[in-house]
C-alpha cells in the first residue's frame, strides 16, 4: 500500500535520509525539518516532529555519527535565503529536535544556486561544492564554482585552492578520510590530490 507521496525534484533528492543508526528519518518542510522517530519494527509507532528552521532548502546527513560532538546525527542545513544562503551544522537529538553546533561557524555560500555536500567516510569534515548558475561578468557560461573544506573537530572551514581556472567537475574522498582528490579546471581537466588540511600532496596531470 502507499505510505507517502512527495512531488519529485531531482534538485533535492533524497527528500528522505536516515540517521546512521537508523533510528530516525529526516526530511525538509516548508516550515523547516521533520524528523520522524522509527521505533524496533513491531514494538510502536514512528513519531513524527518538525523543527522550525526558516529558508530551508535541502539537508545532508553525515554517514557516521561523531561521538565527541553527540546526538544521534549530524547535519547540513542548506539555508536559501536570498542574498544571504548559507549552511548551518546540526546536531539531531534522541527527542527529534535539532541545535546548531556552535564549534563550526555558518558557511556562507552566497548566491549560490546548486549546492553538493561530500561527507567524509568518518564524518570528520565535509567538502562543500557551490554553484552560482549565472555569472554576472560574463566570463564563464556556466557559472562559477567554489569548494569548501569544513573539518569539525578544529572547527574550520577554509577555500580549497585551486591552480587553474573553471569549474570543480567532481570531487572524491579516500576511504581512510584523510585525502580527497578534486578534478577541476578548463578542458583538459587536472587531478590534484589534498590531503586533510586542503593542501595539494600529489598532481594526476592534465587530460
Amino acid at each position: 500500500d502507499l505510505k507517502a507521496d512527495w512531488p519529485y525534484n531531482p534538485d533535492r533528492w533524497p527528500y528522505l535520509q536516515f540517521a546512521p543508526d537508523e533510528s530516525m528519518a529526516i526530511r525538509v518542510m516548508h516550515e523547516g525539518l521533520e524528523t520522524i522517530t522509527l521505533p524496533p519494527v513491531g514494538t510502536g509507532t514512528p513519531q513524527k516532529s518538525v523543527f522550525p528552521i526558516a529558508h530551508t532548502a535541502a539537508v545532508s546527513v553525515a554517514p557516521r555519527r561523531s561521538q565527541p560532538l553527540g546526538g544521534v546525527a549530524h547535519l547540513t542545513v542548506w539555508i536559501e535565503e536570498e542574498g544571504r544562503e548559507r549552511l548551518i551544522l546540526f546536531r539531531l537529538l534522541e527527542d527529534g529536535t535539532a541545535e546548531p553546533l556552535k564549534n563550526l561557524k555558518e558557511i556562507s555560500i552566497a548566491g549560490s544556486g546548486e549546492v553538493d555536500i561530500k561527507w567524509s567516510y568518518d564524518a570528520s569534515a565535509f567538502l562543500v561544492l557551490s554553484t552560482v548558475l549565472f555569472d554576472e561578468n560574463n566570463n564563464n557560461y556556466y557559472g562559477t564554482t567554489v569548494l569548501q573544506h569544513a573539518r569539525l573537530k578544529e572547527g574550520e572551514c577554509t577555500r580549497v585552492p585551486l591552480d587553474k581556472d573553471g569549474p570543480v567537475h567532481d570531487v572524491k574522498w579516500s576511504p581512510t578520510s584523510l585525502e580527497f582528490v578534486v578534478i577541476f579546471g578548463s578542458m583538459p581537466a587536472k587531478a590534484l590530490l589534498y590531503n586533510h588540511v586542503s593542501r595539494p600532496v600529489f598532481s594526476y596531470g592534465s587530460g
